[in-house]
């Protein structure tokens, strides 16, 4: 189940300016787009948290965690502060990552090999990164 792909293709389709929104905004738009991603491929759940995860490098960082009685499912959404060596070595897998878009960090993440696409919203551009 590719739900960091799927929660990319949203962000990239509904042309939303991730730095833009408040915490409480984003959080709203990741709860709503996470569980409609989940019912798309007729997985149901009953409920979800949002955990903030304290970490330096991040303006934002968060864990979204949709549970059934059988099953829990996570992702990992965060907007880093400055793309280097050191938050590059930090992405796990279904982990998706917003930076704000340079020339700096688009070598970065080309030499680094991970996927990443462009996107960019009302004049702003970010450089979307998952692995």
């Amino acid at each position: 189940m590719d739900l960091i792909g799927d929660l990319k293709n949203e962000i990239i389709i509904s042309d939303i300016n991730i730095f833009s929104l408040s915490d409480l905004e984003l959080q709203q738009w990741l709860i709503s787009n996470f569980v409609q991603q989940l019912y798309r491929k007729k997985v149901y759940i009953d409920e979800v948290t949002v955990t903030p995860i304290n970490n330096s490098d991040y303006k934002t960082k968060l864990s979204i965690v949709g549970k059934d009685e059988n099953k829990e499912i996570e992702i990992i959404f965060g907007i880093i502060k400055n793309l280097t060596k050191k938050t590059i070595n930090l992405i796990q897998v279904n982990e998706l990552l917003i930076v704000n878009m340079s020339k700096t960090n688009i070598l970065k993440v080309i030499e680094s090999r991970l996927n990443f696409h462009i996107s960019k919203s009302k004049n702003k551009t970010s450089l979307i990164i998952i692995k």
